[in-house]
């Protein structure tokens, strides 16, 4: 049996909330803490037996050793703003083709303002190129 798989081998539980903090610098951090897991009991999903969802799904009900939730490290909490709509845009134009965009929007949208216009900064631009990318590869990852 490996050590992985060994009933010898510790497991630990990561545990991050959900909303961000202020720490003693002023600054809004997600505080990770860590703890070794005592036992995991698997559960059913409330829709498990659904036969309408494509998958079965489970939940695991965890316990630790509160003696070992232990401070790991603070994540900083940077607040950045998306345009989903230049993501899109971004996505349309590199599938189809410039073309097929302007006339698309011209059907659809009155308001069709060109990038010069909006203003919108380099910053903006690689965030828009790096969130395209992913959404791009999670749609590769699916076929």
């Amino acid at each position: 049996m490996s050590r992985r798989h060994s009933q010898a081998a510790k497991l630990f539980l990561v545990i991050l909330p959900r909303k961000s903090i202020v720490n003693g610098k002023q600054n809004s951090v997600y505080p990770v803490n860590v703890a070794e897991i005592m036992t995991g009991v698997p559960q059913l999903y409330h829709g498990t037996f659904n036969k309408r969802l494509p998958s079965l799904r489970f939940k695991t009900m965890v316990s630790v050793y509160p003696s070992t939730q232990k401070k790991w490290f603070d994540l900083p909490f940077r607040q950045i703003t998306v345009d989903v709509g230049a993501v899109g845009k971004k996505i349309f134009i590199e599938r189809f083709s410039k073309k097929s965009y302007t006339d698309t929007s011209a059907m659809y949208f009155e308001d069709t303002d060109s990038e010069d216009e909006r203003g919108n900064s380099s910053t903006d631009d690689v965030l828009i190129d790096s969130v395209a990318e992913i959404i791009k590869g999670i749609g590769d990852m699916k076929k």
